[in-house]
């Protein structure tokens, strides 16, 4: 079994999501879930954990690449893709062309780019998970945190700020 490395989004409940849709798809593969935030102080350290991986899968979700910095870690990632490693990367935030088109060298998989209608959990699902039921659930409940939006059923709405306040 091809070890697996997740990294994702830690302050909101997309990026909690994407995570444990993809920790339900790979099955006991995963060896390590790495949560950061989307700017190059805490992206390279979190990225360089992966560094001991080799011939992985590693599962980039719910993180854009920050304007100011994304050289260095296209430099880290391209190193550890050197590795044997598989890079796949899904977001729905805004993108420069100019970093789409460097990680593109570089990654297996790049869904990437502002998307209105669909959030990272809700893109994992659509193409990793597409028959689990939970990841399901798990991705209409992202896209109402992920757009801010209030759901008519009130007990949902209810659970939603509660998820919002523990995240």
């Amino acid at each position: 079994m091809v070890e697996s490395f997740i990294v994702s989004h830690r302050r909101d409940f997309d990026g909690l999501a994407s995570a444990a849709e993809l920790v339900r798809y790979l099955r006991g593969s995963v060896k390590n879930v790495i949560f950061t935030n989307p700017n190059k102080s805490e992206m390279l350290p979190a990225i360089s954990k992966l560094e001991p991986a080799k011939n992985a899968e590693i599962y980039i979700a719910d993180l854009s690449v920050p304007q100011e910095g994304y050289e260095d870690i296209y430099a880290k990632l391209r190193t550890i893709k050197a590795a044997g490693n598989t890079i796949k990367w899904v977001d729905h935030h805004p993108w420069s062309s100019g970093a789409m088109a460097k990680f593109a060298t570089i990654t297996y998989m790049l869904i990437c780019g502002e998307d209105k209608s669909n959030c990272a959990a809700e893109l994992i699902y659509k193409n990793f998970c597409k028959s689990d039921e939970v990841s399901k659930k798990l991705a209409e409940l992202a896209h109402f945190t992920d757009f801010n939006i209030r759901p008519q059923d009130k007990q949902l709405d209810e659970a939603l700020v509660k998820i919002s306040q523990c995240i």
